[in-house]
Order: C-alpha cells, then sequence, then structure tokens
C-alpha cells in the first residue's frame, strides 16, 4: 500500500526550536559543567559542557518552561517565550 502526501501535508512541516544558553555559578560567574537542563514536560534535555553551554532541540510550542539542576546549587525554573537569544542562568549554591 502507498502512501501518497498532498501539498498541504508538506507546507505543514514543522521544524524543532533550538534554546541554547551557558549557566554560570551566581558567585564566582564561572561555568557550570554537568547541569542537567531540559524541557518540562516533555523529553527534550542537555547537559551542559565544560564551558556551561547548553542546547536543547524542542518541538514544543512556546511558552516552555526549563529546569536547571545540578547536584550542588539550587534548582531554577525558567519560561522561556522565544529563543532569539541565548538564555543566561546564575545558579545559587545549596546551603550545606
Amino acid at each position: 500500500m502507498a502512501m501518497i502526501l498532498s501539498y498541504s501535508d508538506i507546507n505543514e512541516v514543522v521544524l524543532p526550536t533550538i534554546i541554547e544558553g551557558i549557566v554560570v555559578n551566581r558567585n564566582t560567574n564561572f561555568p557550570l559543567s554537568w547541569t542537567h537542563v531540559y524541557v518540562e514536560n516533555a523529553e527534550e534535555e542537555s547537559l551542559t559542557t565544560t564551558e556551561g553551554e547548553f542546547k536543547i532541540l524542542s518541538w514544543q510550542k512556546f511558552p516552555v518552561t526549563l529546569i536547571i539542576k545540578h547536584i550542588h546549587f539550587e534548582t531554577v525554573r525558567i519560561t522561556v517565550t522565544a529563543c532569539s537569544k541565548k538564555i543566561f542562568v546564575c545558579l545559587k549554591e545549596k546551603n550545606n
């Protein structure tokens, strides 16, 4: 059985959005590697590089909520309404 696509089906192709940014220590401004950044209620995620950078390809419609987690820092939730610029996230160290 062959599948036939019409022209209107082709025009409705949706491309992913790239959400990217950098995560740093609020006190030192040093980049934080191995920070888990993910889209809430989705399976789109990333770990930061040694330079604190992350990139997520998202199929979600805006706005989306990003969760930023690191074992030694407080978790942050931010709402992203567009992806025209890199997101800059500062994390506060947890009190022990």
